[in-house]
């Protein structure tokens, strides 16, 4: 079975995820009576793969696993149930440090400060933005996964339903203003207002649950001022070893990935990310024996490769999400890459997106 760990990564990917979000899965199906343990096999995930610390798997391999528990149970709304039944303890560390935070929106923040250490995703990282004032509503934000298809938006349901049922065990008062999310309602509006308790706005700008003004001051009656600094120290050291064996190139690749829609960051860009002047990380790549023209030029080609062989996109989105400017300009990359088409490359490789 390919399970990763939280060590340095040497290739870029489209991201990973704890195994411990598939066992959601499996949890869920079982309630309903379902055996998925022969799907998770078909995929190379057997139970013992349960007990591993850390263990990982690709973010598309995980989309694919979702997609099966829709298709085995027949019902699309697998990612509301999915939030539903993610226990604290299904958050791993993270989950126990938000768990006894002060209020809600300490515990709310934490949860997104410490998603690094559950998943990971090239698209970018889940973010808690405060009002400027107290009487202004708080939102947390899951970021842009599009284009959107039918393996790809249990993503957001689950994230999004981890987020606000997480909230209400903690206080059964806690209430949202709204939920906006950017896919195109697929017919379960009405599904999803009664799940959220308050109106949902499909075809949004963002995904994000706006928390009301009054709620998110709301005290968590499970705070425990030690078990929250300890737990959180812990993360933090853990968070901290992540980056700190990050090379320079390394962190150049990653604030690459979420800036690629539309074209390519520029090195002014990226530069300002990690606080360095262009001339500075210029330097900084030489003595790595790299440029920033070269770390593009290999994410895009690792981003291609990935998406391509693990996903359905069509050429035309895969173009988009990769910076370039037209699909004829990808596909003179790709043959440069891989000295064939994008077409001939994913039919090579069916047999890998199919498992």
């Amino acid at each position: 079975m390919t399970l990763t760990r939280t060590t340095p990564r040497k290739r870029y990917r489209l991201g990973d995820i704890a195994l411990n979000h598939v066992y959601v899965l499996l949890r869920i199906l079982e309630n309903l009576g379902l055996d998925f343990r022969p799907t998770l096999e078909s995929y190379q995930i057997e139970m013992h793969h349960f007990g591993v610390h850390n263990a990982r798997i690709s973010i598309p391999k995980y989309m694919r696993i979702g997609r099966a528990a829709i298709e085995l149970s027949d019902n699309e709304l697998i990612g509301l149930l999915s939030g539903a039944h993610t226990q604290t303890t299904d958050l791993g560390m993270p989950g126990l440090a938000a768990n006894s935070a002060n209020s809600l929106a300490e515990a709310l923040e934490t949860l997104v400060k410490l998603e690094p250490l559950g998943s990971k995703n090239c698209r970018g990282q889940s973010s808690y933005v405060r009002g400027r004032t107290l009487k202004e509503t708080n939102r947390v934000r899951f970021y842009s996964i599009s284009p959107y298809n039918k393996f790809n938006y249990f993503v957001v349901d689950s994230v999004l339903s981890t987020w606000f049922c997480f909230a209400k065990r903690l206080s059964p008062n806690f209430q949202l203003a709204e939920v906006n999310i950017e896919y195109a309602d697929r017919g379960f509006k009405t599904d999803f207002e009664n799940f959220f308790q308050c109106p949902v706005n499909f075809s949004a700008e963002q995904n994000e649950l706006v928390i009301r003004a009054k709620h998110y001051h709301l005290k968590n009656p499970f705070h425990q001022p030690a078990t929250f600094q300890h737990t959180l120290e812990l993360c933090e050291k853990e968070l901290k070893q992540l980056q700190s064996n990050s090379s320079i190139t390394e962190c150049v690749t990653e604030k690459i990935g979420p800036r690629l829609n539309h074209s390519p960051p520029s090195i002014e860009e990226i530069g300002q990310q990690l606080g360095l002047s262009p001339w500075t990380l210029r330097r900084r790549l030489v003595n790595e024996g790299t440029s920033f023209s070269e770390i593009l030029d290999n994410t895009r080609m690792e981003l291609a490769q990935s998406y391509t062989r693990d996903t359905f996109l069509s050429f035309s989105e895969i173009s988009y999400l990769l910076g370039f400017s037209s699909p004829a300009a990808f596909q003179r990359a790709f043959k440069r890459w891989f000295e064939q088409s994008p077409g001939e490359y994913r039919k090579a490789h069916s047999n890998h997106i199919a498992h």
